[in-house]
């Protein structure tokens, strides 16, 4: 997961909701033709990457590591699932054992 995507996914009620609202409700007041405002997706993503540019360094680092040791926890928990799938048992006997 990309670090906006993590990043919104953890603190889109505490850091991003509000400017968010805020942004979209003057994209809906604007009186341009729907074909020519951007989607909604568009807005949260372009709110969200600034946010997070503006960020403090500590801040971003602290949740780097933080999204990398939850993706290496991940990791590890999919290839012991797959080593476990390697030896599916191919005999009653191996069901057993």
């Amino acid at each position: 997961m990309c670090m906006t995507q993590y990043y919104s996914k953890h603190y889109y009620n505490t850091r991003i909701k509000a400017t968010f609202e805020t942004e979209w409700a003057v994209v809906l007041a604007k009186p341009d033709p729907p074909s020519d405002k951007p989607s909604r997706i568009n807005v949260l993503n372009s709110v969200t990457s600034r946010l997070w540019e503006n960020e403090s360094g500590t801040f971003k680092s602290w949740l780097e590591k933080k999204r990398d040791t939850e993706h290496a926890k991940e990791v590890e928990e999919h290839q012991k699932l797959v080593k476990e799938l390697q030896t599916i048992p191919n005999s009653p006997e191996t069901y057993h054992m």
